[in-house]
């Protein structure tokens, strides 16, 4: 087996001897995964019998690829969004409609909103005055309105 650790565009490789052709192919994976170049591998006659370029697409670690990112949670602003959009879309709401929280969180909840996240957005929601909240019952007003139209 012809090695090193770069190409050499002289020719004078360092040689390893095995006994075998599955020593011989054992050794290649081996060099090719330290990250050497192995130029060929030869037979006992001289006779190349595997090539630099069917080594490496032989034995090349296989490419590795960066994991999906999670999906990152909707931001408090969309999610109250959503509460406004499920207001009208859902129950042809105008404003002034109340609505049991429970009832919007439910159509959320598919979505993949999380319940600590469905609070949030109920506060991001009431501090934009786009719903009004009392005891479980959110009205939407006419900012809110606006904002699930836009």
């Amino acid at each position: 087996m012809l090695w090193d650790t770069a190409a050499r565009p002289d020719g004078n490789w360092s040689t390893v001897r095995t006994q075998g052709e599955a020593a011989a192919l054992e050794r290649a994976e081996h060099f090719v995964k330290l990250g050497f170049t192995v130029h060929a591998i030869k037979d006992p006659s001289g006779l190349v019998f595997m090539d630099a370029e069917t080594i490496a697409a032989r034995f090349r670690p296989a490419v590795q690829t960066a994991p999906e990112p999670e999906p990152s949670a909707p931001s408090d602003e969309d999610s109250a969004r959503d509460i406004v959009r499920g207001f009208v879309e859902d129950h042809q709401a105008v404003p002034g409609r109340m609505l049991a929280a429970a009832t919007l969180r439910s159509l959320l909840t598919p979505r993949g909103l999380a319940p600590i996240d469905f609070e949030r957005a109920v506060s991001f929601a009431k501090d934009h005055g786009w719903v009004g909240v009392a005891d479980g019952i959110l009205t939407l007003t006419q900012a809110g309105y606006v904002a699930a139209t836009a």
